[in-house]
């Protein structure tokens, strides 16, 4: 049996689905250089650190960090350092001391740190799924109101993927990064 025209989005789709699933959505916290030693005294088990964002929002930080990366500026260039739990940060005198590094606080532009969010995954999954799957309802009644071939009689389903793609992308785009950011 031959596959349909649409086989390769379908298996494309599915493999982009599956990708969102391993990967997760991600909560980014930009916060100033003076934050990072705040965000030592977290972590699983531990009550929620308050930290200020570089907009001046507060949010609260729970759970483990996967990574953050420390964002140098001076003279015009910008250099990024990545670090990984646990974190050991200090701040004594306007210096900043993470890992090994040694860096003045004025020349730390911004610290993005990253935490995976498992609910917010399943929110994005379940509107994502639940707009394919509206998509794929909607082409349906579509395909059986659109005139068959001449002598035909077997559904094409041209409508049912297109309406199932279409729903389902417009969700996602829209979904992932409302979710992405604290």
């Amino acid at each position: 049996m031959r596959p349909g025209p649409y086989a390769g989005g379908v298996r494309c789709g599915a493999a982009c689905l599956a990708v969102s699933v391993v990967i997760g959505c991600s909560r980014v916290a930009e916060v100033p250089g003076t934050e990072l030693p705040r965000l030592d005294r977290h972590g699983p088990g531990k009550p929620p650190v308050s930290v200020r964002t570089t907009n001046g929002d507060v949010v609260e930080v729970d759970g483990e960090f996967d990574s953050a990366r420390v964002v140098i500026g001076g003279d015009g260039l910008e250099k990024t350092y990545a670090i990984y739990p646990p974190f050991r940060a200090t701040l004594a005198a306007g210096v900043l001391t993470y890992e090994h590094n040694e860096v003045d606080v004025v020349d730390v532009l911004r610290v993005e740190v990253t935490q995976k969010d498992g609910w917010r995954t399943f929110q994005v999954l379940m509107i994502g799924g639940a707009a394919v799957l509206a998509g794929g309802a909607l082409g349906i009644y579509l395909d059986g109101r659109s005139p068959r071939e001449q002598g035909g009689g077997t559904c094409r389903c041209t409508w049912t993927y297109m309406t199932a793609l279409a729903m389902g992308g417009v969700a996602f785009a829209i979904v992932i990064p409302a979710t992405k950011y604290y």
